[in-house]
């Protein structure tokens, strides 16, 4: 009797490992993808205005710049060696990226102009070709910056980094059209990148609203920005009211753009899993 029930329990627990190894054998697609989807690259596009572009300064902080293992670095179009001494949120976000996948390579493509508005940004300014006095089409030369990065290599097109919006805050036609204008952009970047589903990650602006400042219009953009996020589910809105700033009031320093980089690396790794 008991030596029966062993039988059959062994038996049993054979099948069940059958089983699973059929389940396997005729599923490889599942285990393949995932080694060859962790195998690839991932590259992130970094763009917008003087927040994105940085004005702090890594003086007080030279260990950070230094690009950490495993990470590229391209900025306006050439390949860096370092961070350098004046950075955006590349800093804070390719340390935070690197430490949470470390066997991953992560390559960053950043072009950010400060001073501008959304409309500088607008991709129906591909169509012109040429440069328009300031308004030279940005976009474009982004865009054709990361196609030459990825060349003929596989890659995942992992997600857009967005930093501006106080530009718009100053005209109230500008930041009354800015939700718009940013909703086209974002389908822009991922028409063009070719990547539909890819995070759409931006950074809430807080430029000083006293001392006579020119930023009337904040808390239309503010809304906007806020706005948008709820349409758009792949979308992230990081917050930025208690990071700190320059003497200026506008302008991230070191720590704040440490910390801004940062958010946007959660706020991504938060929208992955």
């Amino acid at each position: 009797m008991g030596y029966g029930i062993i039988k059959i329990i062994h038996h049993s627990a054979f099948m069940v490992l059958i089983s699973v190894c059929s389940f396997l054998a005729s599923s490889p697609t599942l285990l393949q993808a995932d080694d060859a989807e962790s195998s690839k690259p991932l590259i992130f596009v970094m763009s917008g205005q003087s927040n994105m572009d940085g004005r702090a300064s890594l003086s007080a902080h030279n260990e950070w710049a230094q690009i950490p293992a495993g990470v590229t670095f391209y900025n306006q179009g050439a390949k860096k060696e370092s961070f350098g001494l004046q950075f955006g949120p590349e800093v804070g976000f390719a340390r935070t990226l690197a430490q949470a996948m470390p066997n991953r390579e992560i390559i960053l493509v950043k072009r950010a102009k400060g001073g501008t508005a959304i409309s500088f940004w607008s991709p129906d300014k591909i169509s012109e070709g040429v440069a328009r006095g300031n308004m030279s089409p940005w976009f474009n030369l982004l865009i054709n910056e990361v196609r030459q990065v990825v060349g003929e290599k596989q890659v995942e097109i992992a997600g857009v980094l967005w930093m501006q919006g106080e530009g718009d805050c100053k005209m109230k036609r500008e930041a009354e059209e800015y939700g718009s204008c940013l909703a086209k952009l974002a389908a822009a970047f991922r028409k063009e990148l070719g990547a539909l589903e890819i995070p759409f990650i931006f950074g809430l602006v807080n430029p000083p609203t006293d001392g006579g400042q020119p930023y009337l219009f904040a808390e239309t953009v503010r809304k906007a920005q806020g706005d948008y996020e709820k349409t758009d589910a792949r979308s992230k809105l990081v917050m930025t009211d208690d990071i700190s700033k320059l003497k200026d009031k506008l302008h991230y320093d070191a720590d704040g753009q440490i910390e801004l980089g940062k958010r946007f690396a959660e706020a991504w790794l938060g929208m992955r899993k």
